[in-house]
């Protein structure tokens, strides 16, 4: 394993130099210090995965880069007071190998007891029993590795050198340069490990320090080549084919427990197929910016130059060096501005990869950095696993605004919902759902709409059999018959998504966005459309009300309160408007208070209970890479993501009484206007 570390002084320009000195070394896991980056920076380095801990204030920094191919492992916080420090632990064919890029700037003090936090930290990152390797700037001068004075961190380190508790690589040449000219060794290389090569530093990259590269008795164990489904090849005949036969159309239901096995076997059906039929090709790779040689030949001049000033101390090679590198950041702007005009200039105008590129440029897709933990602001939370532990509780704790206020109607609800549980559904012949239907409903969906849990596409669905759509008609035909929406359905996949203009490492700064499963939106627009025919029959909406209702937007809305405004004008009176923003209104829906009020605008039974079934028992699981949370119940709220969840939202506001004093009303889902 080759690992390579490098304090930047800032990463955000030199990610294609870096890129090409990682290849040209073959290295496999670089640590980064004073990377000077911020959270909501998004940067990319070819081939690698980089791993990043920021500074909320100006300066410092850490990273790691590990390629693409190696497995490994993200470390949570290690939670120091002092040294800013970021770990994976690489999975190795002997034993696993953590290793950290560490920084510290300030010189520990004695007096204000910063020496007793920094070997704290320090004891902290080394007394483990894994083998590790801790590398970075730690700011330590010792005369044990090269240095001409020793100072307070090089003091710490050193006796615990003494002491036996790790060994201190250091190689045999400067890796700093100081304003003034000093030479200092000061980039380590703190480890357990016994069999590794002696330090190299390499007089390359754009900053006052230099990369050092070790080499360590180790391989690293590599990763499967990531692939993806093809769906632009398939034989969907022979994928209809295995779907049919390995569904049993001769099932008898008559409970929920043979809808949910129904289901189950409809899920594996299309998952067998999908193995079988849709092939698994490589994950594109993309052909990466590479410096040109004119740009490569003065880096070479340049770095001929820093080992000479190394040598000499000439100032004048000094200046020589930094002109040539400030030229070659310039060429490196002026090389990726170039190619993006070339491959904006190669796109036709309104292709496919033209939007597909306006899409990214509109809503460029940022990781989700370290959070800020919720239950101590010092710390950082660093793996995914943390993150969306912390990113559930925050979306559940939206879901218990008003939980605990009391309403005066609580007891006419209960009793209202356990006259509901009484009544028998009648389903008519004219209100079950026909195969012709479901395909009518699934034909006009995106094709590739992300997917819930169940990884199935309405691609998928649009090319199955009218024997499955058959069969599909008869399970959701004995859920209205049931009352019961299927349980598989109800958890909600969801992600975290950056709300515009917030700070990315605060939990509270994501909303949630919910995928669900493409069986069960099917099933939701059955329901949808005949609640929809019910409303319009019945005239149960408000009129003022044009959120989420057909043939009515927000342009028709703002045309409405201006004529308002205008009649006012004509007959000299003045208007006034109170505009009314509930916090998060869907996420305080009451359950059972829509039902109660479905059931009193008399609503089909079947439509009432499907509903409530629908409503309840609901949880989610917040998704990011590799990891999930728990289940989270949801209390309240309509689902989002889901087909039907406006609409509920209409129904449960549709009892606002009318304004005194002829007051106009004006509505946009949770959005409320009041003019006078």
């Amino acid at each position: 394993m080759v690992l390579a570390n490098w304090n930047a002084c800032s990463l955000r320009s030199k990610t294609l130099e870096l890129g090409d000195f990682l290849a040209r070394e073959s290295v496999d896991v670089a640590t980064i210090t004073e990377t000077h980056l911020k959270a909501n920076e998004n940067i990319f380095l070819p081939e690698y995965h980089l791993l990043r801990l920021d500074r909320a204030t100006a300066g410092g920094g850490v990273a790691i880069a590990v390629k693409r191919n190696i497995k490994f492992r993200l470390l949570p916080s290690f939670k120091l007071k002092l040294i800013e420090a970021i770990g994976v632990e690489i999975t190795s064919e002997t034993e696993p190998i953590t290793i950290i890029a560490v920084y510290y700037r300030k010189q520990a003090n004695i007096k204000d007891g910063s020496a007793s936090d920094f070997h704290n930290d320090i004891i902290k990152l080394t007394r483990r029993q894994a083998k590790f390797i801790i590398a970075g700037d730690l700011n330590t001068r010792h005369q044990a590795w090269g240095n001409l004075r020793k100072n307070r961190n090089g003091t710490i380190l050193n006796d615990d050198l003494q002491a036996g508790w790790y060994n201190i690589l250091s190689p045999d040449q400067p890796t700093y340069i100081s304003s003034t000219g000093t030479h200092s060794i000061i980039d380590l290389f703190i480890t357990n490990i016994s069999n590794t090569t002696q330090p190299v530093v390499f007089s390359e990259l754009s900053s006052n320090h230099f990369p050092v590269v070790v080499e360590v008795g180790a391989s690293c164990e590599v990763r499967p080549e990531p692939t993806r489904r093809d769906y632009h090849r398939v034989e969907w005949a022979a994928f209809r084919r295995c779907v049919d036969d390995n569904i049993s159309f001769e099932e008898h239901l008559q409970t929920v427990e043979d809808v949910d096995t129904a289901l189950g076997n409809i899920n594996t059906a299309i998952s067998v197929a999908r193995q079988q039929h849709v092939r698994e090709v490589p994950c594109r790779v993309s052909n990466f910016l590479q410096i040109d040689l004119i740009t490569k030949n003065i880096a070479t001049q340049r770095n001929i130059l820093r080992r000479q000033h190394q040598r000499t101390d000439c100032p004048e090679l000094k200046l020589y060096c930094n002109q040539l590198s400030r030229e070659i950041k310039m060429r490196v702007v002026d090389l990726r501005n170039r190619d993006f005009a070339r491959k904006i200039e190669q796109l036709p105008t309104h292709s496919k990869p033209f939007w597909r590129l306006a899409k990214v440029l509109k809503t460029k897709p940022k990781p989700i950095p370290p959070l800020i933990s919720p239950d101590s602001p010092e710390d950082r939370l660093l793996t995914s696993a943390e993150k969306v532990r912390a990113l559930g509780q925050h979306f559940a704790s939206s879901h218990n605004l008003g939980q605990t206020i009391i309403s005066p109607l609580d007891t006419t609800v209960a009793e209202g919902i356990a006259r509901l549980h009484l009544s028998p559904i009648e389903l008519l012949d004219e209100q079950k759902i026909t195969p012709a239907e479901l395909e009518a409903f699934i034909k006009p969906t995106k094709n590739m709409k992300a997917p819930g849990f169940d990884k199935t596409f309405n691609l998928e669905l649009k090319h199955l059999s009218s024997r499955f759509y058959s069969h599909l008609a008869n399970v959701f035909n004995k859920c209205w018959e049931l009352g019961y929406f299927p349980s598989c359905w109800k958890l909600a996949k969801v992600i975290p998504i950056l709300k515009p203009g917030k700070d990315p490492a605060l939990s509270t700064s994501y909303r949630p966005i919910s995928l669900l499963s493409a069986l069960s939106k099917l099933f939701e627009r059955c329901i949808h459309v005949r609640i929809l025919e019910f409303t319009d029959e019945n005239n149960i909406l408000l009129d003022e009300q044009f959120g989420f209702r057909k043939g009515r937007s927000t342009v028709h809305q703002l045309s409405r309160v201006t004529n308002i405004i205008k009649r006012n004008k004509a007959v000299s009176k003045t208007s006034a408007m109170a505009l009314l923003d509930v916090e998060k209104v869907f996420d305080d829906v009451w359950h059972d208070g829509l039902v109660y009020k479905l059931h009193q605008y008399n609503f089909p039974i079947f439509l009432v209970k499907i509903i409530q079934n629908y409503l309840s028992d609901r949880s989610f699981q917040v998704s990011l890479y590799d990891s999930k949370s728990d289940a989270i119940n949801i209390p309240a709220r309509v689902p989002q993501g889901s087909v039907l969840g406006p609409i509920p939202f209409n129904i449960f506001t549709a009892d606002m009484p009318p304004l005194p004093g002829g007051g106009k009303l004006s509505l946009f889902a949770d959005d409320t206007a009041i003019i006078y």
